[in-house]
């Protein structure tokens, strides 16, 4: 009986002890991620900084926010004052953006009236630039991120790393200070601070100039440069030979080291109350199906790297050759067209030293050699058969009648004017 006790005794202590243990893991399990907390306007530009940054978060509209849903949180991104507030009565260290969250922050935030302003961060520099208002941290003892650099007041910080609150008072999307906010956030979350810097050839429809998309990927590959090709998807039709054509030059453009990745839906982003979703998802599953059946290897990217525009690349310089690179992972847009300008774009990523990386290296797989896809047999194109000739002869003849009827109908007019002009002249002059 005392051992039955005894047994009984010790796994009772193993249990709870279990259960102990586990309530702080189940704790720890339910945590939030970061939060980002902003009004809608702002809501696609920030969210899509934060997926370049690679950061696990959750958004939060201002017209759904509560206080409960700070509940547990120490990351909190917000530009709104109430939540800055809430966050910090919370416990949390929260990264405010934007001058009207200065009161709930260390800082002494001053306006400047048509200042000119260099931004330059990790010996990266923008040329200058013209704001009609622009709000500075004037004061802070603190950390610092980045620098601002007036020329009626000379240089101040760009950002804030306080202990009670982080803090950035001014930005601007295809900016390079915008590609700063990355470094703060990215320093904020704890995502690194080296990102990957890719090129991008984006929005390759079936309808788009497949020369030219060909040329541009055998310049990118004779200069070992790797790319993204960005298609939109194709919902239907698949078997038609515009999309064989279409699939062709993918294949190609998958042999010149580039990586083929899928553009998100326009309509599913856009006017998701009017469609049908489910049908849509059909339609994008058979067109991955598609792709696979034709060796096309699909490159996933549910975070995509922020896109930056040719002004602002060539807007921002280095200290030397080497341009380096930032810590939000980026895409620079390479545009298909004709010889010299393939040739200016190619020109333009050698100079600036760039640290291109392999999309498609996510994961290791043996590349496919090209192969061109057969065109269906099936199909006749319009112009060959006899119904296009008899068609084509028809308008040819509506065309002459309609050119001869209105040659007469312009003579007859012409013999009637002189007609009338001589019996006008004959009645009254005689």
């Amino acid at each position: 009986m005392r051992t039955r006790a005894r047994t009984a005794r010790f796994l009772a202590f193993i249990l709870l002890a279990g259960t102990l243990f586990a309530l702080p893991l189940c704790a720890g399990a339910q945590t939030p991620a970061a939060l980002l907390i902003c009004t809608a306007e702002e809501a696609e530009t920030l969210s899509g900084l934060l997926d370049a940054c690679r950061a696990d978060f959750t958004l939060i509209v201002q017209a759904d926010y509560t206080r409960d849903a700070l509940a547990g949180a120490d990351k909190v991104i917000t530009t709104l004052p109430e939540t800055a507030k809430d966050a910090m009565a919370a416990g949390a260290v929260p990264l405010c953006l934007g001058d009207a969250c200065a009161r709930q922050t260390e800082v002494t935030l001053t306006h400047a009236q048509n200042a000119s302003v260099h931004a330059s961060y990790n010996g990266l520099t923008q040329t200058a630039r013209f704001e009609k208002t622009l709000p500075y941290i004037s004061a802070f003892e603190g950390e610092t991120l980045g620098t601002l650099e007036l020329e009626t007041v000379g240089s101040r910080p760009f950002a804030a790393l306080g202990e009670s609150a982080w803090y950035v008072p001014w930005y601007k999307k295809d900016d390079f200070t915008f590609l700063m906010l990355g470094e703060v956030v990215c320093r904020y979350l704890d995502t690194g601070d080296t990102g990957s810097m890719y090129v991008v050839m984006d929005e390759i429809y079936p309808f788009s100039d497949f020369e030219a998309l060909r040329r541009s990927a055998d310049a990118l590959y004779e200069n070992a440069i790797p790319f993204i090709a960005r298609v939109m998807p194709v919902y239907d039709n698949l078997e038609y030979p515009a999309f064989s054509r279409y699939a062709d030059t993918l294949l190609y453009l998958q042999s010149k080291n580039g990586a083929i990745v899928v553009h998100d839906s326009v309509i599913f982003n856009t006017l998701p109350g009017n469609v049908d979703q489910d049908k849509l998802a059909r339609e994008l599953d058979g067109f991955y199906t598609r792709l696979t059946s034709m060796h096309i290897r699909r490159c996933p990217m549910q975070r995509a790297p922020l896109l930056l525009s040719p002004a602002l690349l060539s807007a921002v310089s280095g200290e030397g050759k080497r341009f380096g690179s930032f810590a939000v992972d980026t895409m620079i847009p390479f545009t298909p067209g004709g010889e010299e300008s393939v040739d200016a774009q190619i020109q333009t990523l050698n100079a600036r030293w760039l640290e291109v990386a392999n999309y498609a290296l996510q994961d290791s797989y043996a590349r496919p050699a090209y192969a061109a896809v057969p065109m269906p047999e099936a199909y006749d194109y319009l112009q060959d058969t006899e119904e296009a000739r008899t068609l084509t002869g028809f308008f040819t003849v509506g065309n002459s009648v309609l050119v001869t009827v209105v040659a007469v109908s312009l003579t007859v007019f012409a013999v009637l004017i002189i007609w009338g002009y001589k019996l006008y002249k004959r009645k009254f002059m005689g």
